[in-house]
Parts: C-alpha cells; structure tokens; sequence
C-alpha cells in the first residue's frame, strides 16, 4: 500500500530529524549551537510544523483551502463548497490499520480521520479536524514508534475561502526501547499550540503570513550511560509566522534562527 509506506517513511523521517536537533541541543549548547548542521537541524523544528501542516505526513492539507483531505472526501468535490449548507455539522471520518513484515521486524500502521465542515448562517465556512497517524516497529530485541496528532479549527477569512484562521494543536511522540542487555530506551515527546495562524492558499505552496506557534518537547534517556535516575531534558520556544515562507524561530535558553519553510535553510540571529 502505497499510502502507508509514505505515512511510515514520513514520520519516521520527522522523528529523526526533530530528535537528532534535540539531542545536540542536549549534548552541547555553549558550542553547537552555532554551527551549521546544528542550525539546520534545529530549524526542522519550524519546518516539520510547516510540513504537517501541508500534508506531507498525512491528514488535511492547507494548501487545499478549506477542503477536507482528498482521501475524505466523498462525493462532495464538484460542489461550491459555499453553496452546500447540507453539509453544515456533516462529518467525514475513517480509520486503517495496516500489519507488514519487514525481514524479522514487524510493523504496524494505524491512522483515524474525523473532518468535520462548520457554518455561519448557514454557510461552510470551515472545519474542525481531529486525526493521528501512529507507526510502531517490533523486533527481536528492539521496539519503536512514532506518532503524530492533529486537532485544530480552520475558519474562513474571506468570500473566495482562499484565506483561513488556524487555531488548536499539533503533537508528535518518539519512542525506543532497546532490549539489550543492558536495556536501553529513548522517548521524545513534542506539542505545538497553534494561535491565530493566518494561511493564504492563493499561493502555491500555501503561506502562512502570521501567527505563533508555542512549541515544547521533552527527552527521557534511559540506560547505564545515562546514570541511575536517566536523563530528563525538557525545553520550549516559539515559532512566529512572516510570511513569504519564512519563520523566526526562538529556542528558550538556545538562540534564535530565521527559517526558511520551503528550502529548510536556517540562520542564527
């Protein structure tokens, strides 16, 4: 199934990324912090949100517009979706799970959508969303998996629904366990408050020209290299919307980057 193995490559892929900014954030911030790699993979951080909420991981797509996900949608797409007043309070909603063995590892794919359409006078003038995507992995001596949740109103700020308000959450967790011995687990976990995103889906691809995100993630490390108790790092920051693609990204107690939500490309200022 070709849907599932993008959904798995893609949050196993922003699992990575965000946990390998955190951990050289963790290991050395008075020196790292600085560097290149180090400021690109931080700015992953700003980038995977633009990226979830583009649909690159699965679920809705902003730069559909006020559209449910193309997976969703049933019957409805040659209507205006101004005109439909039937469709106020109308909720689309699905499930999959999907079992696969890879070599001696066994790997399990769920994901729930619930799209629901909201009105004002009896208009659809946006949607409520609610959906989670989960990959986990078992095999001998070894157990992970990756998550990513989606919750959030979108509502419509002009005739033409070209440009819409997001507010909710966004949140992703990482975990590991290796057997051993000696026994070894890692975990991160991460949420995105969203507040006041103003999207354009004029454009293509989709921009985002204001609004904050408040972001925290927290790592557990556990094993005999990281002492008795393990290790407990927990950070935040925010992520402040430009426009023309572009983000500042301020890491509490780290520093400050200008990301560019397209190319990735992040500068500390």
């Amino acid at each position: 199934m070709k849907f599932i193995s993008k959904i798995t490559l893609s949050l196993l892929v922003v699992g990575a990324l965000i946990y390998a900014g955190c951990k050289k954030i963790q290991s050395n911030p008075a020196t790292t912090s600085k560097s290149g790699a180090t400021a690109a993979q931080n700015g992953q951080i700003a980038v995977n949100l633009y990226k979830a909420l583009t649909g690159k991981f699965g679920g809705a797509n902003i730069n559909n517009g006020l559209k449910p996900p193309s997976n969703l949608a049933m019957g409805h797409n040659s209507k205006v979706l101004q005109s439909v007043s039937a469709l106020c309070g109308f909720m689309l909603d699905t499930a999959f799970k999907n079992v696969s063995m890879s070599g001696d590892t066994t790997v399990t794919d769920t994901g729930n959508f619930k799209f629901v359409f909201n009105c004002t006078a009896g208009v659809v003038n946006g949607y409520s969303l609610d959906d989670s995507l989960s990959n986990s992995q078992s095999a001998p001596g070894f157990l992970g998996g990756v998550f990513l949740g989606q919750h959030y109103t979108a509502k419509g700020l002009n005739p033409a629904l070209t440009q819409f308000l997001i507010n909710g959450q966004i949140n992703s967790a990482i975990t590991s366990a290796y057997q051993g011995p000696p026994i070894v687990t890692h975990s991160l976990t991460a949420q995105y408050t969203l507040a006041g995103l103003t999207v354009d889906s004029s454009t293509s691809p989709a921009d985002i020209t204001t609004g904050v995100a408040t972001f925290t993630i927290t790592t557990i490390d556990v094993g005999p290299q990281y002492g008795p108790k393990g290790t407990t790092t927990s950070y935040a920051g925010t992520i402040t919307f430009l426009g023309n693609h572009m983000a500042k990204l301020v890491i509490t107690g780290v520093g400050s980057y200008s990301v560019n939500l397209i190319t990735g490309v992040t500068t500390q200022i």
